[in-house]
């Protein structure tokens, strides 16, 4: 018979289970909201990603561009992110955008 959980690992397990949150996510709402210009944030794996340099003399130099797919499993949604300037494309990120979104891509 295996020997009785003691009282403190119990307790301890106990709060964990009584203050777990489950934040269950979806692309749901962001895919339904891809034709407003409304900013919505979600989770999702990204299935595929494309870096581009980007050439036009108005982007700026040494500027690129990644597109990038994120999918749920069910919904999946086309994003960009860029570093070009903000007359050729709107929102741009800083200009190590492309390193740091490499980063959390390639390690969850």
């Amino acid at each position: 018979m295996p020997e009785d959980i003691p009282n403190e690992i119990y307790d301890f397990i106990l709060s964990c289970v009584n203050t777990y949150e489950d934040n269950a996510t979806t692309m749901e709402y962001i895919y339904h909201n891809t034709i407003t210009s409304n900013s919505v944030t979600g989770s999702g794996f990204c299935i595929k990603i494309v870096t581009k340099g980007l050439t036009h003399e108005s982007a700026g130099i040494g500027r690129s561009i990644l597109n990038f797919i994120i999918s749920d499993g069910e919904y999946s949604v086309e994003c960009i992110a860029h570093n070009a300037k903000s007359d050729y494309l709107s929102n741009p990120m800083k200009d190590n955008f492309n390193n740091n979104f490499l980063y959390i891509f390639k390690n969850p």
